[in-house]
């Protein structure tokens, strides 16, 4: 966590999610390994390579996700693997149910989603088809609160995955009411779909802190970088503290 530092005369305070997402990529592939290693073996006398589905979009996280997870495929399994990664262009909810569906039909050995809204939309359509498919989700932070998993007790279901868990804010929103008691107004500004959208969780659980203490928190979702300076500037009267999340 960064010191906090004074930006005409706002405290401005940063909380970086940390991980290393080639890293989380190779996690991913190394459960792979673990869950469904004896599964693949027996499927290989049969057919000359393994076929998995990856659902992604074109965004840093996921990116580099996608970069560990072709690691773990070159060191594991070399050319025994085959990839196909289906990228989501629109936003809405729509467009990732024809895409996810269409990654069903294409009939992989694996479907591996990532970001909540996908491993979502893939768990629904499994526990619908009634599917046998394993499906490795990547990225959500709560997997029971958010639906894609019954339970994290041994499930029939064939859906497991990698959870993202986004870092300790409590301590520094504490660290922020104790430094300026007399804040009264926190904007929070964050890229929601960064960290696989583990920092749409961390804003609104900071909303819900800083309202017990009687502090109102303003949640400032982003898209990109660019367009950070315009749409913060219009706050900076209207703030005691900017509190910003980076994951």
């Amino acid at each position: 966590m960064a010191p906090p530092s004074e930006y005409f005369g706002v405290t401005v305070m940063k909380i970086r999610v940390h991980v290393s997402k080639v890293v989380f990529g190779l996690l991913l592939v190394g459960m792979l390994l673990g869950v469904l290693g004896s599964y693949f073996w027996g499927r290989r006398l049969f057919q000359s390579k393994i076929r998995i589905a990856v659902l992604t979009k074109d965004s840093p996280f996921f990116n580099q996700v996608c970069a560990g997870i072709e690691k773990g495929r070159q060191r594991y399994f070399k050319d025994g693997c085959e990839i196909r990664y289906f990228y989501v262009k629109g936003m809405d909810k729509l467009t990732y149910q024809a895409m996810a569906e269409e990654a069903f039909m294409d009939k992989p050995d694996l479907i591996v989603p990532i970001g909540v809204t996908f491993s979502q939309t893939c768990a629904s359509i499994a526990r619908r088809r009634v599917s046998q498919t394993p499906i490795i989700f990547a990225g959500p932070g709560e997997p029971v609160g958010q639906g894609i998993i019954s339970s994290l007790d041994i499930r029939s279901e064939c859906v497991t995955g990698v959870s993202l868990t986004p870092a300790n804010y409590f301590e520094p929103a504490q660290l922020l009411i104790t430094a300026k008691p007399n804040v009264k107004v926190v904007l929070i500004p964050y890229f929601y779909a960064a960290s696989a959208g583990a920092l749409e969780e961390v804003a609104c659980n900071l909303r819900g802190l800083f309202a017990q203490r009687g502090v109102l928190a303003i949640l400032l979702p982003l898209k990109e970088i660019a367009e950070a300076k315009e749409r913060i500037i219009p706050f900076m009267n209207r703030v005691d503290t900017i509190m910003c999340l980076a994951g």
